[in-house]
């Protein structure tokens, strides 16, 4: 109970940090290590690659883990919100372990991919 109690705090501290830091966009990149989240719009479609545009920066998600192969349009059509879950390297590409596509006013359905 007391790590789990240290943890919690842990999380509210660097939480207010992240949230003061990004206060002016609505998207939020938390890195801790092993999993990033980041939230933003699709772009572009390249191949096993959707490009997202977070915070006006393009960030370019590798998707093959997923296992979608050609489907990626019929899943996250450029416009989609998405959510995506996974490792960011040193040059900002990103291998989605899990990829969201948020509920919109146009799109009502939340939409959950893993591999």
């Amino acid at each position: 109970m007391k790590k789990f109690f240290i943890l919690a705090l842990a999380l509210v501290i660097s939480g207010v940090s992240i949230t003061s830091a990004h206060a002016q966009g609505d998207t939020i990149i938390i890195d801790d290590g092993d999993d990033s989240v980041i939230e933003g719009t699709v772009t572009k479609i390249q191949f096993d690659y959707v490009h997202v545009e977070v915070d006006g920066e393009t960030i370019s998600v590798d998707t093959d883990d997923l296992g979608l192969d050609n489907s990626l349009e019929d899943y996250f059509p450029i416009g989609t919100r998405v959510q995506v879950v996974g490792d960011i390297d040193q040059h900002g590409e990103m291998e989605a372990r899990k990829m969201i596509k948020l509920e919109t006013a146009a799109a009502p359905e939340v939409q959950v991919i893993t591999e």
